[in-house]
């Protein structure tokens, strides 16, 4: 192990690192769906709004189940299809555009609610919109991670690289516990939703 003034210099594990890099993939998105909606607000409204119905969908005029059962699709989709570009070896590089896309629907969420709200936007933010983004991308960003690992070891495993068995039942179980967090941060979403309303600043 490298060191520096005889101290041992510590690396990061490789999965750390992998999260690190997802999350700045992430981060990328958002910034591209920020930037297209002040340049472009109008065109942004109309051609991405698809995108961005998971974060925002008339929220403070639906029920607390409607809120909950939208907000959870739209993650839940995103999570399926990273769940099953894991079992293709050769899925991989495509797997972080779909963290761009869902990174562009938040960023260009909030864009949209500052440039037609201002301050009362950003505030709405705070309560229908950042949250569950925060909640649902840590999700996708660690599923992104697990569905990499799954295709490089089926990868691996078809190039006669690996020897180990693939663990699909493992994969599936985090998958099935990631499902569930999604679920818990939709109804936390409508929950929120629903303080919102019953704050003055809502008026």
């Amino acid at each position: 192990m490298p060191r520096i003034d005889g101290q041992p210099i510590k690396k990061q594990p490789p999965a750390f690192t992998a999260l690190i890099l997802l999350t700045a993939v992430f981060a990328i998105g958002v910034s591209i769906g920020v930037m297209l909606s002040i340049i472009y607000p109008e065109s942004v409204e109309e051609a991405f709004l698809f995108i961005s119905d998971g974060f925002l969908t008339e929220t403070l005029g639906r029920s607390f189940i409607d809120t909950a059962v939208n907000s959870f699709t739209s993650a839940f989709t995103v999570l399926l299809l990273l769940f099953l570009l894991g079992f293709g070896a050769v899925f991989a590089p495509i797997m972080p555009l779909v963290l761009i896309y869902r990174g562009m629907g938040f960023g260009i969420t909030l864009a949209l609610m500052y440039i037609s709200s201002g301050v009362r936007g950003v505030l709405m933010s705070l309560f229908t919109v950042i949250p569950f983004a925060v909640l649902s991308g840590l999700i996708h960003i660690i599923a992104c991670r697990e569905s990499m690992r799954m295709s490089a070891s089926i990868f691996k495993v078809s190039s006669k690289e690996g020897f180990l068995p693939v663990d699909y039942r493992l994969y599936i179980n985090k998958f099935i516990i990631m499902c569930a967090l999604i679920l818990i941060a939709a109804l936390i979403q409508s929950a929120l939703s629903y303080v919102y309303i019953l704050l003055p600043i809502s008026k």
